[in-house]
């Protein structure tokens, strides 16, 4: 059993080794991969099957998203975006994003990523709050064929992924279906977890599938 500070480093170390590569990636690569996972996500059961997707929005040297949000819009469903409100894990919304016209017309952060301005927060559905979220498309830095998610170590969603959970529980629905999206070179042999760190139910990559439940 690895202590605190030991588990602490691995992490660290995990995170830059396999940035270092994912830096080292070509858009064209990325770009490749990125699709071809999105062909193979279309066709699996629990997402064909769900309404409301929460999914994030990339950065440039990760699995881009786009093709996978034009599908769920095409597929009639709700889209949730992530929300981040400020430092501590729980400081995390999952607002619901009406179109791609509309994502387009957003304020974009310095990492380059479009964000909600506050006013348009106002009156518009969290997808946690509502517990109306059934299933996560969830970004990371290194998955493993466990199913296990190194962050980026924020603890956004492995908070987020407890609240969710906790309260659809709480409305008596079933569990939503939490998947990790990344880049064939996200797959690590260990993840050095946590407590509090969530097992997730899938992890895809253009060439792989892994799961802990039934898809």
């Amino acid at each position: 059993m690895s202590s605190l500070s030991e588990n602490i480093k691995m992490k660290k170390s995990l995170r830059k080794s396999v940035s270092k590569v994912l830096n080292s990636l070509s858009e064209d690569v990325i770009l490749a991969q990125s699709n071809q996972l999105a062909q193979r996500a279309f066709s699996l059961e629990p997402l064909k099957q769900s309404k409301n997707v929460c999914v994030y929005l990339s950065m440039k040297q990760e699995l881009q998203t786009n093709s996978l949000l034009e599908w769920l819009f095409q597929q009639n469903k709700r889209v949730f975006i992530p929300k981040v409100t400020g430092k501590s894990p729980e400081a995390m919304s999952m607002p619901e994003l009406h179109s791609l016209e509309e994502l387009n017309g957003m304020e974009k952060t310095k990492w380059g990523i479009p964000e909600f301005t506050e006013d348009q927060l106002s009156n518009r559905c969290d997808g946690i709050e509502s517990g109306l979220i059934d299933f996560v498309l969830a970004p990371g830095v290194a998955f493993n064929a466990d199913c296990l998610r190194l962050g980026h170590g924020g603890g956004y969603y492995d908070n987020f992924l407890t609240r969710l959970q906790g309260i659809r529980s709480a409305k008596g629905l079933k569990p939503a279906f939490v998947l990790g999206i990344g880049l064939d070179e996200q797959i690590v042999d260990a993840v050095p977890v946590s407590d509090h760190d969530v097992t997730l139910d899938g992890v895809l990559t253009s060439k792989q599938l892994f799961l802990q439940r039934k898809a």
